[in-house]
């Protein structure tokens, strides 16, 4: 079964997935298969091309912050971005999410990626679901732990399809407004019912 968690900046969407991990799904990262794809010699060179020798770091690496300032700047920029990064993360995604099914899809892969719908690759899961908060609290958590401004939070969620757009499109919506205890015990009631078989899951208030 290959369950996608998506939601946006600041959602709580990466923890709600490891609280999954922690109880035996198999997990695929995509931000960390971000970092893995930013070090591909011919993918960093089409960056540079595209943004600038100001994001070339040491060693062959991108500085990452630096292609997220110039990246988010603009919308022209973020698809300039994603045009050129989504080929090769995608394919390296599915690779990994079919390596950790096993032969015959027996694991529940959990599948944490911001841009599920933004791709249009909803189809390709078994299950959608959204982490969501309010929009104060989501910019709180995700300046706190990027070390950006709330403006410049706010300026990148304005670049994500919103949070309502997703949540309408989801097959689950775990509202994440409380504290990690209140979101791990939705975590245990989805994966209860994933072990149980049930397709209608539901967690929390979601539709």
């Amino acid at each position: 079964m290959l369950i996608g968690i998506t939601g946006c900046m600041g959602s709580g969407k990466s923890t709600f997935a490891r609280f999954l991990e922690k109880r035996g799904a198999a997990l695929v990262d995509a931000d960390q298969l971000g970092h893995q794809v930013l070090e591909i010699p011919a993918m960093v060179a089409e960056l540079v091309a595209a943004f600038g020798p100001q994001i070339a770091g040491q060693g062959g690496r991108i500085a990452r912050r630096e292609l997220g300032r110039l990246a988010f700047a603009n919308p022209e920029g973020l698809a300039t971005l994603n045009r050129i990064v989504r080929p090769y993360l995608e394919a390296l995604l599915w690779k990994e999410a079919d390596r950790l099914a096993g032969p015959k899809g027996e694991v529940k892969v959990v599948v944490d990626a911001a841009l599920i719908f933004e791709w249009g690759v909803e189809d390709r899961f078994d299950l959608v679901v959204v982490v969501d908060a309010p929009e104060p609290l989501r910019c709180q958590r995700a300046a706190a732990r990027q070390g950006l401004s709330e403006g410049e939070v706010r300026r990148r969620l304005a670049r994500q399809l919103p949070a309502a757009a997703k949540a309408a499109r989801a097959d689950l919506v775990v509202p994440n407004e409380g504290n990690l205890a209140a979101l791990e015990a939705k975590a245990e009631d989805l994966w209860r019912q994933l072990a149980a078989g049930e397709r209608g899951v539901r967690a929390g208030d979601g539709h």
